[in-house]
């Protein structure tokens, strides 16, 4: 009843807005869909701005009764016509969409390392604070990191939470919002269904449904990675400057100014992405040659999608002390150093290894498309080719309303391309630390981004394209045929058996426990913990302070005794403490200790510390006292 009576509330609140946008400006509920989440990730981010978050979620369900009401007095005498905008194809496809990300997320949790330290991590903190994981108190690990998608994921996660009261935080609610922004950049280009033509629907459906699969390695439907949604609201943002014929409409440049406000509160690189769009925006308009009144407007408008929601995290940023960023050196990229090294090969001896294997994956790294592998770049090629034939097809048949658009299609998106990547190369040189720069980490989901971003513009290009058309059997054969061959049947039937969710990493588990045994042992009280970790340092620390939150203080202290069982990322110095040394610092930091990788050392220096009926047992929690109180062990009753 608890997951009904939230996807009903979630789907009242985002209606609000589509309602008012169809009895106020006259757009189908598809068209507004994205604008809408948008402007509810904005809303609760100036709550948030004030260190209101909480009460912005009040105020946007009053918000939302507001709408109603507003849209019910302009409804007079259009009732025939508002229900045609809002009682459409797009609309069922979003509900049926809505029933289908709940039934393949519901229990899914989280147990990825990247998610752990930051993806969920955020939102978790969040949750428990009411804060922006900028605030000093939300002890994030990436305090710098937009809070855009975050957002969204909290804001459903509280309403879940007040028909579900005993299940707190619940971690499958993050990935279905996720989801349910991601793919709402993708139903405005399905306005023109009918539901008198039911296999265009279900070609048009499936196309979008499945095109985001096609990010191949970045999981859009069971990871909360921000990666496909950059790709997601970035292509849509293209295909609309590229392929949307009705221009003069408020629909097109809210849509773009929405996916430029997206894109610079998801992460750093969306602000690249949010300029490229924006620039592209603007040059389409300036070759259009709009009244030039409304074209100043629109150019500020797109200014001010980019530069406001900058603008604002910035100020928030200074005014919580963040100076941290995710990559390990301040500071943007040296060009000259990096003139010298791409040119005279300068610098030193790993960053060549960086710029040379960097260089090599991207020219021969590939993509499976149906068993078959074809490289990033062809790909590239391909999407940019195939985006270009459909401008020049829609533009025969519109009579000539893209002559801007065609223009400027393959030049801006070869020069995107171009930047976008020759960049990326010296991010991983200068901004990474050596280790995660020679490795190339995370090079397949970075070199992704724009890569599939162009390849869903032209997709929702040719949805649009063929939905549209007056084309006949010959559209939908065009139509058939693009599902058969590019659509990813065996991922689509992965996320529907949900096999990722068999994957158990069982010290996750034992971390859960452990958080769950804090709780009833303190009241749900944070409380100060120290975890030994005498031989497993590396291996778990990154998802602790995720699975213990809020249960611990942060940040909770680790321990190690005796030389230092440091790796080639760690420069650890020994530890040869007394016991009664160790004794004191413990009480000075900790109320909790909890042995997670004792060893032999440990066991002959340290064990008088413990009661004598009570030795020191491997993944025991104990009470920091006088002496180390064993309380239990996590898992074992």
């Amino acid at each position: 009843m608890a997951v009904f009576l939230f996807a009903v509330s979630c789907i009242l609140l985002l209606s609000s807005g589509c309602v008012f946008a169809a009895a106020r400006f006259g757009l189908r509920f598809e068209e507004s869909l994205p604008l809408v989440m948008t402007a509810v990730m904005l809303f609760l981010f100036l709550f948030g701005m004030l260190g209101l978050l909480p009460f912005g979620v009040y105020a946007l369900c009053a918000a939302a009764l507001l709408l109603y009401a507003l849209a019910l007095r302009r409804s007079a005498g259009q009732g025939r016509a508002l229900r045609a905008r809002l009682l459409t194809p797009g609309a069922l496809l979003f509900l049926l969409t809505f029933a289908g990300l709940i039934a393949v997320n519901y229990g899914r949790r989280v147990w990825r390392i990247d998610e752990m330290t930051h993806w969920a991590d955020t939102v978790k903190a969040m949750y428990y604070t009411g804060l922006l994981p900028s605030a000093k108190a939300a002890a994030t690990t990436y305090p710098s990191y937009p809070p855009g998608m975050a957002l969204m994921e909290y804001l459903f996660l509280r309403l879940y939470a007040l028909f579900d009261r005993k299940a707190g935080y619940t971690e499958w609610v993050m990935y279905f919002a996720y989801q349910c922004f991601l793919l709402s950049f993708s139903f405005p280009f399905l306005r023109a269904l009918d539901f008198r033509k039911p296999l265009r629907f279900a070609l048009a459906a499936a196309l979008v449904l499945l095109c985001p699969l096609m990010i191949d390695g970045q999981r859009p439907y069971s990871s909360l990675y921000i990666d496909p949604f950059l790709s997601a609201a970035f292509g849509g943002g293209l295909a609309a400057v590229f392929t949307e014929t009705r221009k003069d409409n408020l629909r097109y440049d809210l849509y773009v100014f929405s996916a430029c406000a997206a894109l610079v509160l998801a992460k750093a690189a969306g602000l690249l992405l949010a300029f490229f769009l924006a620039a592209v925006y603007a040059a389409e308009l300036l070759l259009r040659g709009d009244e030039r009144r409304a074209r100043a407007g629109k150019l500020a408008g797109a200014a001010c999608a980019v530069f406001l929601p900058l603008g604002l995290w910035s100020l928030r940023k200074k005014l919580d002390g963040v100076t941290q960023s995710f990559s390990s050196k301040e500071g943007a990229v040296d060009l000259r150093m990096a003139l010298r090294c791409a040119l005279h090969r300068e610098g030193e001896s790993w960053q060549q290894i960086v710029h040379d294997d960097y260089y090599q994956r991207l020219l021969t790294d590939a993509v499976r498309i149906k068993g078959f592998a074809c490289p990033y770049w062809l790909l590239l090629l391909f999407s940019i080719a195939a985006l270009w034939l459909l401008i020049r097809l829609t533009d025969r048949r519109s009579g000539g309303c893209l002559r801007a658009a065609r223009r400027i299609v393959l030049p801006s998106l070869l020069l995107i391309s171009l930047i976008y990547y020759v960049s990326l190369c010296y991010v991983y040189i200068f901004k990474f630390g050596w280790w995660e720069a020679v490795v190339l980490a995370s090079f397949e989901r970075y070199v992704g981004i724009v890569l599939y971003a162009v390849y869903m513009a032209a997709m929702l290009g040719f949805v649009r394209f063929f939905t549209e058309a007056d084309g006949g059997r010959a559209s939908l054969c065009a139509a058939l045929a693009v599902f058969v061959v590019l659509s990813p049947f065996g991922r689509a039937l992965d996320v529907l058996r949900r096999t990722d969710m068999q994957t158990v990493v069982p010290v996750y588990d034992e971390y859960r426990a452990l958080a769950d045994m804090l709780r009833d042992e303190t009241g749900g009280s944070p409380v100060r913990l120290a975890i030994l970790s005498q031989t497993n340092r590396a291996g778990d620390s990154p998802g602790i302070r995720y699975l213990l939150r809020p249960n611990t203080a942060p940040p909770y202290s680790e321990w190690y005794l005796g030389s230092a069982p440091g790796t080639e990322k760690d420069g650890l110095e020994d530890r040869f403490l007394s016991p009664e040394e160790w004794m004191d610092a413990l009480r000075e930091t900790a109320e909790y200790l909890y042995l997670d990788y004792p060893d032999g050392y440990f066991y002959e220096h340290y064990a008088s510390l413990f009661p004598p009926d009570s030795p020191p047992v491997s993944k025991g929690l104990y009470r920091v006292d006088g002496q180390l109180r064993y309380v239990g062990t996590p898992g074992q009753g």
